[in-house]
């Protein structure tokens, strides 16, 4: 992994709820909407932009998260500080990309035209080494 702040099951289970949640459909791939699927779900304002489905645009953060909560931490300040860096953005983006085109190859994810859908296994699978 070239990114920093996830292990590879957590960019497994990043790209595994994206997916999961348009099954039974297909839908193209796009990495800036499974690092966008991730910033809603960590309540986050911040949007990666596309100009298309390979080049990354910008990352825009108009309402900064605060960096600590009451439990604690802030999972959305530290993604939005990482993606923040050009450099942390390219990492994350190459880390879902290449584990994108293996779970195709391994069966987890299923070429339909343009798009892919969730396998059997990518359902039943919660994660890829534990």
């Amino acid at each position: 992994m070239q990114n920093t702040i996830y292990a590879i099951d957590t960019v497994y289970e990043i790209i595994r709820t994206y997916y999961i949640k348009r099954f039974p459909y297909s839908t193209r791939p796009n990495v800036g909407a499974v690092i966008n699927d991730e910033l809603v779900r960590l309540n986050s304002s911040a949007r990666v932009v596309t100009g298309s489905v390979t080049d990354i645009t910008t990352f825009e953060n108009p309402n900064p998260s605060e960096a600590a909560t009451d439990a604690g931490y802030n999972p959305a300040f530290i993604l939005e500080e990482y993606l923040g860096d050009e450099s942390g953005l390219k990492a994350l983006w190459h880390d879902i990309k290449e584990m994108r085109e293996w779970l195709v190859l391994a069966g987890y994810l299923y070429k339909v035209g343009a798009g892919h859908t969730a396998t059997e296994a990518l359902l039943r699978t919660q994660h890829i080494t534990r």
